[in-house]
């Protein structure tokens, strides 16, 4: 994709070579990806960088940038919007994405006017659904309808969903009395089966049939969104957001709550990936909304008049100095808590092995994402099996040979124990998390390197 962009933009530019030549260097690769992915899926598409031979490793950290779906589109569809002026400071604009195979949606709080600037105002949501759902559909309500006939066979199936997906799908509106598709000949006839001169008609409910499933699946990420908010704009992009059928839908379930859907002019465009340039250049947005809560594995001292503790009785452990604790989870950041543009925060931590560090290795830490509700206090279950929705997000690594002058000795009941204090530094570059550790040396402010260890390995 990239030797592409390079032949058509030196094929297609006024000394296209030579400009080439001078800025592909510095150029900044931007991944328009998914609502929701994370640091594990941005990390992937960073190796693939790399591994291709685009960039090294170095310039990988630096000149790849990524923007959720979502973010690109509010870009896009503000840009080819006939006007803004409809924004008002404190209102509120909902952004679908219907593309082919996620609905991508945030909701957005206008909190300043000139110049334009937008903030999250809860969680975005991406549904597996799209307009691929919709012909996958029709394809198991057209091989059912046609069982028997002559042109129930894969190779005229796959020519009707071509052609419904050209023209039926597009134009449906939940209005008209039938859909029509064409395949083959005028010699294709199965009177029995509805088909004549090469025309499948197909009926107003088997049509909506194909859709529903998909429709019902945005129609609850959008009650999700709203949640009883007063949403002043509903901004639609995307192939699927085209769809008369869809934009029926959304209006008879927004009813009479004053929200006006509107769909973005140009078509032809690709929402996200137009949106994304227009984002780089422009960044209208000024927070974003996390998707779920950021956590370390820490311990708790145990406590015999409390219920919760006496349940985790079995999975007491005792430090150095014989204090007994319960392996816990301390929240660095909120699910849904606004990230604004220059957030960032450190956390002190103490570490109390029996050992001290070697010199070799690496020391790390560990980042947990909590996606459940709520703030979840604990790393396991009373039996300590996993809890759902508490995953390894991410690993702080540090060398050992700069961390080891940290370390530092004490007595303890036993004897010698040691100490390691430390802190986890946590910001975000746009929508990539980032972390370091710091510690202090001889009274001087040490850090770590400025990476992260994504938890899953593709």
């Amino acid at each position: 994709m990239f030797e592409v962009t390079r032949r058509f933009f030196i094929e297609n530019t006024p000394n296209g070579a030579g400009i080439w030549g001078r800025v592909h260097g510095k150029a900044i690769l931007v991944f328009c990806v998914p609502n929701g992915w994370d640091i594990n899926q941005q990390e992937f598409l960073r190796k693939a960088v790399i591994k291709s031979g685009i960039m090294s490793r170095t310039d990988a950290e630096t000149r790849v940038d990524f923007v959720t779906e979502g973010e690109a589109s509010v870009h896009y569809a503000l840009t080819h919007s006939s006007s803004t002026e409809w924004l008002r400071r404190n209102s509120h604009i909902l952004v679908m994405d219907a593309g082919g195979s996620t609905v991508d949606s945030t909701l957005y709080k206008c909190v300043q006017e000139h110049p334009l600037k937008l903030e999250e105002a809860c969680t975005s949501e991406c549904t597996q659904t799209g307009g691929v759902f919709v012909d996958r559909e029709m394809s198991n309500i057209l091989r059912q309808k046609l069982q028997g006939s002559v042109y129930g066979d894969e190779d005229s199936l796959e020519a009707m969903i071509e052609d419904f997906e050209r023209k039926a799908k597009r134009g449906f509106t939940g209005l008209s009395q039938t859909s029509v598709i064409k395949f083959g000949t005028p010699r294709y006839n199965d009177a029995e089966y509805g088909i004549q001169r090469g025309r499948l008609s197909l009926s107003n409910d088997e049509v909506k049939g194909a859709f529903d499933g998909v429709v019902k699946q945005i129609l609850d990420s959008c009650s999700k969104m709203i949640n009883g908010r007063q949403i002043q704009h509903l901004l639609l992009v995307g192939g699927l957001g085209y769809s008369p059928y869809l934009r029926l839908r959304i209006k008879q379930f927004l009813g009479d709550q004053g929200t006006e859907v509107v769909v973005v002019d140009e078509p032809e465009k690709k929402a996200a990936v137009t949106g994304a340039v227009i984002w780089f250049t422009q960044n209208l947005v000024s927070g974003r909304a996390l998707r779920y809560a950021i956590g370390i594995p820490s311990t708790i001292l145990f406590d015999g008049r409390y219920a919760e503790h006496l349940q985790r009785q079995s999975l007491v452990l005792s430090n150095p100095d014989r204090t007994l604790y319960l392996p816990s989870l301390t929240l660095l950041v909120r699910k849904g808590a606004i990230i604004e543009e220059n957030w960032e925060a450190e956390w002190h931590c103490r570490w109390n092995p029996s050992l001290p560090l070697q010199a070799n290795g690496q020391f790390s830490a560990i980042l947990l994402a909590w996606d459940g509700p709520g703030d979840q206090k604990w790393l396991t279950d009373p039996r300590g099996d996993p809890v759902f929705g508490l995953r390894t997000l991410s690993t702080i690594v540090a060398s050992n040979s700069d961390i080891y002058s940290a370390m530092k000795a004490a007595t303890g009941p036993t004897g010698q124990v040691w100490r390691l204090d430390f802190s986890i530094r946590i910001w975000f570059k746009r929508a990539q998390l980032r972390a370091q550790l710091v510690w202090r040396d001889n009274g001087q402010r040490r850090t770590g390197p400025v990476s992260i260890i994504p938890a899953t390995k593709f």
